[in-house]
């Protein structure tokens, strides 16, 4: 990465996605070389900066924004992986008698089991994509 960026990441502390995603961000950002300067924002205390960077409706979190040197947003990322993201799409669409705590467990066993390998490739290919815009 040759540009400059500002990482602004809006989350919370109880945020159990942001617990598995934010310190992978971090690593991102603190071995960019000075690249990346990280902004960790609240949620519940950024209103206007969640309402403009909602998922699919909701104020889901964490969620990355990038900006460039200029400040034009150049990707977001978030609120978890992809795939992470389409076990939480097919619980709501089939509860099949699991509550919220037992989809949790099965989404911190996703976790566990793909140890950070979504996130860390889903943010290289926007960082990369992005790369090769320029």
């Amino acid at each position: 990465m040759e540009q400059q960026q500002d990482w602004w990441v809006i989350t919370e502390a109880w945020c159990g996605d942001s617990a598995q995603n934010l310190p992978v961000i971090g690593r991102l950002a603190s071995e960019s070389g000075g690249k990346i300067n990280l902004h960790i924002i609240l949620r519940d205390d950024n209103p206007e900066l969640m309402d403009r960077h909602h998922t699919n409706g909701s104020k889901s979190i964490p969620k990355l924004i990038a900006f460039g040197k200029e400040g034009n947003e150049l990707f977001t990322w978030g609120p978890r992986p992809e795939l992470a993201q389409q076990l939480l799409l097919d619980w709501k669409a089939n509860l099949n008698g699991r509550s919220w705590d037992d989809f949790e467990k099965e989404l911190h066993t996703w976790y566990a089991k793909d140890k950070t390998h979504s996130i860390q490739k889903e943010i290289n290919g926007l960082i990369h994509k992005k790369i090769a815009a320029y």
